[in-house]
This record gives C-alpha cells, structure tokens and sequence, in this order.
C-alpha cells in the first residue's frame, strides 16, 4: 500500500515538495483532501465532495487541536497541610 500511496502523492503534483517536508507538515493532508473534493466537484460526485467537506472540516480542527500551544496547568488551591501528612 505505501508504494501506492507515493505513487498518488506524486501523481497530485506534490513531487516538487520533498516527501519528508510534505509528510512532516500538517497541511498537506488539508491540501490533498483539497484537491480530492475539487476533483469530486469537477466530477460530479457531489457525495463524494460533502463527505470531503466534512473531513476537511474535521482535519483542520484536529490540526489546529494538536499544533496548538499547552496551556499551563491551572493553578492548585492552597491546601491546609497538617503535620505528617502527604500531599495526593
């Protein structure tokens, strides 16, 4: 399957682009699902082109989740300690 893979992913233009930069970056899989619904509307499989509205929408919400920054860990209340015991 991975040589058919590259094989589509050459053959959708993304030879110009190195395969470890395409890979490594997040956006080319919102480009080549791109690519797919324009295809799909061109064809007129507009089925075909809603469901790949709604992986798009879904990818980019998925990436922006990952690719956005940790928030810091919401600050503890303080707890009164008694001597000898073990904060959990």
């Amino acid at each position: 399957m991975g040589g058919n893979f590259l094989f589509a992913f050459s053959a959708l233009g993304y030879r110009n682009r190195s395969q470890r930069e395409a890979v490594m970056s997040n956006e080319w899989i919102i480009e080549v699902l791109s690519d797919l619904r324009s295809f799909s509307r061109q064809n007129g499989l507009d089925t075909l082109a809603a469901d790949l509205d709604r992986s798009l929408e879904t990818a980019r919400r998925e990436i922006s989740v990952k690719d956005a920054p940790e928030r810091p860990a919401a600050p503890q209340p303080d707890v009164l300690r008694f001597p000898g015991s073990e904060p959990h």
